[in-house]
């Protein structure tokens, strides 16, 4: 038995994103393979994206018990909003937030939205520079 190879797999991904519209637009070549090869990097190993520039933060907040909890909670990825390009992608739970930052400024945008997840703790949070 073979395995697909990595080419293949952003391949076969780009060729089914192509197949999406987009404001009543099919997507461009170019753009799902780009958009391909972002998922694709993301899927890396922590390790192999560590030594691509790119950063991870997690936050375990718990589950929001107050509007006050929420609210605080919305403030992460209110910044990444803010941020366009800076979060990679973001995986969360009932109890944690995980960011993963891109570079070039991953290391920059690591210490700000770190900065905003402290800024906002109501006491219990606790942010860890990993992935779990």
């Amino acid at each position: 038995m073979t395995s697909a190879s990595p080419d293949g797999d952003r391949d076969q991904l780009a060729e089914f994103l192509s197949r999406y519209l987009v404001n009543g637009q099919p997507i461009s070549g170019p753009a799902a393979r780009a958009a391909a090869d972002r998922i694709a990097e993301t899927r890396l190993p922590a390790y192999e994206l560590a030594t691509r520039g790119y950063r991870h933060l997690t936050v375990v907040h718990s589950d929001p018990e107050t509007a006050e909890d929420e609210a605080a909670m919305c403030q992460l990825p209110g910044w990444g909003n803010r941020h366009p390009g800076a979060i990679r992608s973001t995986i969360g739970t009932n109890d944690t937030a995980a960011f993963l930052l891109a570079p070039p400024h991953a290391d920059d945008h690591l210490a700000a939205i770190e900065a905003v997840a402290q800024g906002f703790d109501p006491g219990w949070w606790t942010t860890r520079r990993a992935t779990r």
